[in-house]
């Protein structure tokens, strides 16, 4: 019986490493608004000045701000290719036209795509490697640098964790 259990025991052990070093190949992650929590704290912020704007112009204003908040848009795609490669696409856009529409200034609207200019679009493989739910991924552009992810222990979620800020991927494929 004793040794009935210890191989049941160690087949256990032997299929949870198994799962646990499930190849990432053809799975997709995707996050649609890297920003957003950025955003929502900035916007709860603009929605506190809108309250003590007194003159329409100061309401106007936090519209403004409000509209080019809601016109800046970045969203991220990891593609695993294979058990080596993965597949970066990061694409950063500022909607001019979205936060004209919204009620920010010319002026306003200028500033902002001058800093972002056309929008950022940066796509590139490079390699990664997993070690039980962290994922390292190489930089694109710059030898030597990586990004640790991490796995959600269902698959379901990677997740990017910096000092400055977190973002999560959810897999849509």
């Amino acid at each position: 019986m004793k040794r009935f259990l210890m191989m049941a025991f160690v087949a256990l052990m032997i299929t949870t490493s198994i799962e646990a070093q499930t190849s990432l190949a053809g799975r997709v992650y995707y996050n649609g608004n890297l920003m957003e929590k950025e955003l929502s704290e900035v916007k709860k912020e603009a929605k506190g000045l809108e309250k003590e704007a007194k003159t329409a112009e100061e309401k106007e204003e936090v519209k403004g701000v409000q509209a080019i908040l809601n016109a800046v848009v970045a969203k991220m795609t990891v593609k695993f290719i294979d058990d080596k490669t993965v597949e970066l696409s990061i694409d950063a856009k500022f909607d001019e036209e979205k936060a004209k529409q919204g009620g920010a200034s010319w002026l306003m609207r200028k500033m902002v795509k001058m800093k972002m200019g056309k929008g950022k679009s940066e796509k590139g493989q490079t390699t990664y490697t997993v070690n039980g739910r962290k994922v390292i991924i190489n930089s694109v552009k710059k030898k030597g640098k990586t990004k640790t992810y991490e796995l959600s222990e269902d698959g379901k979620t990677l997740t990017f964790t910096d000092k400055d800020r977190s973002m999560t991927l959810k897999r849509i494929k």
